[in-house]
């Protein structure tokens, strides 16, 4: 990693930071687990299965990179100041897997998987903020934000040792992408030993995924979330330093594509889906 800090005056000054890393992992783990299942009567035999997983990574590798920014300009010693800021960041992780199962009846059920997982995303957001003090007791606050993030996996999933014969139910490929613009005031004032600071921000959320599959469920779709978060908190303070505080916020939050999506995502014994219908923004009340 880098950081620069260079102070341009005495009312101005940037800095700069980036790093990254990259990880190679070379490893093997085995675990043995055996059940024995019990059929209807009419089917008297019964079997064991022996679910014998081993995990090998040894072409996994990840790589992480990042880069930011800020500037911050001071228009006086009393809180006049705009500071603006730029991060991004990107990764990589990929990673090798084998699966196997044997069973000592029926070995017509007898399974070996080969799972290769490619996950890649980026992000870039940009924030600025202005605080205006208009007197000694009192400021106003403004920000602004912008977030993009993108998202490309690839779920490779063969039912055999060499990759050759693909796994329909859990081979997907997975696209998505998602950018936040917010905006906010905040308001503080102070009377005596009183502190009043109230805010209320709000953004737009745009959502899209696409979730590629040779099954009939592959599904795609953009979607809007508008959200609000306004706060106030009361501050009293004592001659003798003693602090009664009483705070108040609301925050939104939108579900995510794994919980919206109606692509079943299988696993080795059951599948999860989301609810595209019967979702919506979630609220939390802090007191």
């Amino acid at each position: 990693f880098l950081n620069i800090d260079y102070e341009i005056d005495t009312t101005s000054d940037n800095s700069i930071d980036g790093g990254g890393f990259y990880n190679f992992n070379g490893s093997k783990s085995l675990r043995s687990q055996r059940q024995t299942y019990y059929y209807l009567d009419s089917i008297p035999q019964y079997s064991d299965l022996i679910i014998d997983t081993t995990r090998d990574k040894t072409d996994a590798n990840s790589m992480f990179g990042h880069l930011g920014a800020d500037y911050t300009k001071k228009f006086d010693n009393n809180g006049h100041n705009l500071r603006v800021s730029f991060n991004s960041r990107i990764s990589h992780n990929y990673n090798e897997e084998w699966y196997n199962r044997f069973y000592t009846t029926y070995h017509d059920l007898d399974e070996n998987r080969y799972m290769l997982t490619d996950q890649n995303s980026y992000n870039v957001s940009f924030s600025a903020r202005y605080n205006r003090p208009y007197s000694q007791n009192g400021e106003l606050s403004y920000g602004l934000s912008a977030e993009h993030q993108g998202t490309n996996n690839k779920y490779d999933r063969y039912n055999d040792e060499n990759g050759t014969v693909i796994d329909s139910l859990r081979a997907y490929h997975f696209k998505g992408t998602e950018s936040k613009f917010n905006a906010d005031v905040n308001w503080t004032h102070r009377w005596g030993g009183f502190t009043l600071s109230t805010g209320l921000g709000g953004g737009l959320d745009r959502t899209y995924y696409d979730y590629i599959s040779t099954m009939p469920f592959a599904d795609d779709s953009t979607l809007y979330f508008l959200t609000i978060r306004p706060s106030i908190h009361l501050t009293y303070r004592t001659q003798n330093m003693h602090n009664f505080k009483i705070n108040y916020s609301m925050k939104m939050s939108h579900p995510g594509e794994t919980q919206i999506s109606s692509y079943r995502r299988y696993g080795e014994n059951s599948y999860s889906t989301g609810n595209p219908n019967g979702l919506k923004n979630g609220f939390t009340h802090n007191m």
